[in-house]
């Protein structure tokens, strides 16, 4: 059976059920269960490769209500970073502030005032400005790392990272040697800003 229409059935039929979860999952917080239920849904059908596994042992329905759990639980999540931006605030005193997006600064830069204070965009601006300064290698950690959000140990499969000690070529090639990189790439970034 074609995957999308596997997980087209599936939410028919646990719609109900999967409601009822989200809901007990965001008791006493302000997010509303059917944002988690979509972003599930969406989930669900961007990721056929890490689901087909358990579609194949039928533990789709366990799979979904530990994610939500998961989603709702940790601070840091995708769901948590887009539906609870900002929740300790009092919405009224949201309408007494002026609009903090001027049509004349660099849309980039209004982007970073809807997330972050004054303070950390002008220590995102500086790394932005010391990136090209890097050494070539850091440049490719950078951009692996932070901009592709790529983890040590996929770094290490795509990139290969080596050094010439005279005539000998060391390799970087575990993921223990990447952090090893990585942490060269965060102090020469802290000493430059």
């Amino acid at each position: 059976m074609e995957y999308k229409k596997i997980i087209d059935d599936f939410i028919k039929e646990k719609y109900n059920f999967l409601t009822e979860c989200a809901t007990n999952i965001l008791k006493g917080k302000k997010t509303n269960p059917s944002d988690l239920i979509a972003e599930l849904f969406i989930y669900l059908y961007d990721n056929e490769e890490k689901l087909n596994p358990y579609i194949d042992i039928d533990m789709l329905l366990g799979f979904s209500v530990s994610w939500m759990n998961n989603q709702a639980r940790w601070t840091t999540t995708p769901f948590n970073r887009k539906y609870q931006i900002n929740i300790e605030f009092d919405e009224s005193i949201l309408t007494d502030l002026p609009d903090i997006v001027d049509e004349d600064i660099d849309p980039y830069i209004n982007d970073l005032k809807r997330i972050y204070t004054d303070e950390q965009i002008d220590k995102i601006m500086k790394v932005n400005e010391i990136v090209p300064t890097l050494s070539k290698t850091n440049q490719i950690i950078y951009n692996a790392y932070f901009n592709e959000g790529l983890s040590y140990d996929k770094i290490k499969d795509q990139y290969t990272f080596f050094k010439r000690n005279g005539k000998k070529i060391i390799y970087y090639k575990s993921k223990v040697s990447i952090f090893n990189l990585m942490s060269d790439l965060k102090n020469e970034i802290k000493k430059k800003l």
